[in-house]
């Protein structure tokens, strides 16, 4: 699932660093409970809280979340095969990767 915010519009002046859409852990609980596993979102964090309770949801849970994303807003279709391809990174919390989303006619 990848939920576009907003945020990408503001990239590369201060206000994308201030435009946070939060994610709530009860939001990842639902998400998580209809199948969801992997969220990705064009803002900088989904966490607005300082201590990150979603992020440790989902850390929790097993589930994945993608941040900084660009151009969600120019997948012409709702629906569409999506493809993360990560940097293996030994010992970090987060890399970056290549998103890819395949829409077919």
């Amino acid at each position: 699932m990848l939920i576009h915010t907003g945020a990408s519009k503001h990239w590369g002046t201060a206000k994308y660093f201030e435009y946070i859409v939060p994610i709530e852990a009860g939001a990842v609980r639902e998400l998580y409970r209809r199948g969801v596993r992997v969220m990705g979102v064009d803002e900088i964090t989904i966490d607005i809280d300082p201590t990150y309770p979603t992020h440790s949801l989902a850390k929790e849970l097993d589930w994945y979340h993608i941040e900084n994303m660009a151009n969600i807003d120019k997948i012409p279709r709702p629906r569409f095969k999506f493809i993360g391809l990560p940097l293996k990174l030994v010992g970090a919390s987060a890399t970056p990767m290549r998103a890819v989303a395949i829409v077919e006619d």
